[in-house]
């Protein structure tokens, strides 16, 4: 979610030198520092305890990450990028208070992370252009949209369908109404985007995959003891490429 948006505004530009990588190790950076960040407040809010260790690992990961990319945008004399790499930190940070408070997992939580997430895109196409054109704009949008998906589908195959006996095909459509009803408006927003600004029919080829997904998952219940995140991680990766692929094909031949 955080390194497929920058790849594929990599993949859109016919200029890659050293500095786009040094772009996507402040990325690395920054989001390896979520975990220990996250260790540190918890620990701080509900021991009161300090833990040193994950302070030394978010300050070194993260204000390294940080400071590298501000750097580059700097000596680039990128303004745009570095304001909306300012933003998506603060919307980061924001999201991390709200998984410190235990409301990240909700739907608005979820969005706001996806959205700092997948901002990397923009910022990548910034760097890499200089402005954020239509494409650009094209490209997070259609980012977000999926990942926003995935957002529900990961709740309801890991957080819905394990603590609950399978039920019939009412209670299964029930289950996963927020699934059932996010594949529609995808496919209705997409369908409408193609057939109004002339965009390639490869960007709708794209999403078909994660919907098919997502509807014979609603169907096929996964119990508690059939349940495999490892599996499950493994399964999301395969279709996030098979989305950057299919997106791809779409910017080409628009």
């Amino acid at each position: 979610m955080f390194l497929l948006p920058a790849l594929m505004a990599m993949a859109l530009s016919d200029r890659v030198d050293l500095s786009t990588w040094l772009v996507i190790l402040g990325f690395i950076l920054i989001f390896l520092a979520h975990r220990p960040a996250v260790r540190f407040l918890r620990r701080r809010k509900y021991r009161r305890q300090t833990d040193l260790t994950s302070l030394w690992w978010t300050i070194l990961l993260g204000g390294s990450g940080a400071l590298l990319l501000a750097v580059l945008f700097i000596l680039h004399q990128q303004w745009i990028a570095l304001t909306v790499g300012a933003i998506t930190g603060i919307a980061l940070v924001l999201h991390l208070k709200l998984t410190l408070n235990k409301n990240h997992m909700s739907i608005p939580g979820e969005i706001i992370g996806v959205a700092g997430l997948t901002a990397s895109a923009p910022i990548m196409y910034l760097h890499l252009h200089g402005v954020m054109d239509a494409r650009g704009w094209v490209l997070w949008l259609i980012n977000f949209l999926y990942f926003t998906g995935s957002i529900f589908y990961i709740k309801l195959k890991l957080r819905t369908q394990p603590i609950s006996s399978v039920p019939g095909t009412k209670g299964k459509i029930e289950a996963g109404k927020p699934v059932l009803i996010y594949c529609a408006f995808l496919f209705v927003f997409v369908l409408v985007a193609i057939c109004t600004g002339g965009y390639s029919w490869f960007f709708l080829l794209a999403f078909i995959p994660f919907v098919i997904k997502s509807v014979t998952g609603v169907f096929r219940w996964t119990s508690k003891k059939q349940l495999k995140p490892k599996h499950i991680g493994f399964y999301e990766v395969g279709h996030a490429l098979l989305f950057a692929v299919l997106t791809l094909f779409g910017f080409y031949y628009t």
